[in-house]
């Protein structure tokens, strides 16, 4: 028996736990087409630093329970900017 295979056997296993966090992983175009919107859009806000994500290499990984608290904030925020000026265009009509 060899002395080193429990050793060998435990990196593999470590391995393929990564690799498989790591094929959960969403990439920018995969984020673009649940958004809508062109893959390059994604890549500004991945610089810009508004959508956190990972570098794995040279590519971009968007962790889905991260995109999902993003896309949260997202809507709380442009539901407050709707209920904002709803509020004011209404404050405005009735004031005419």
């Amino acid at each position: 028996s060899n002395p080193l295979l429990p050793f060998y056997l435990k990196m593999v296993e470590q391995k393929r736990r990564l690799t498989d966090v790591i094929e959960k992983l969403l990439t920018p175009a995969e984020v673009a087409k649940i958004l809508g919107v062109h893959r390059m859009t994604v890549t500004r806000l991945i610089k810009w630093g508004d959508l956190p994500c990972i570098r794995v290499g040279q590519q971009w990984r968007i962790q889905p329970s991260v995109f999902q608290k993003w896309l949260n904030q997202r809507q709380e925020i442009n539901l407050r900017y709707r209920n904002k000026f709803v509020n004011r265009k209404a404050f405005y009509s009735a004031t005419k």
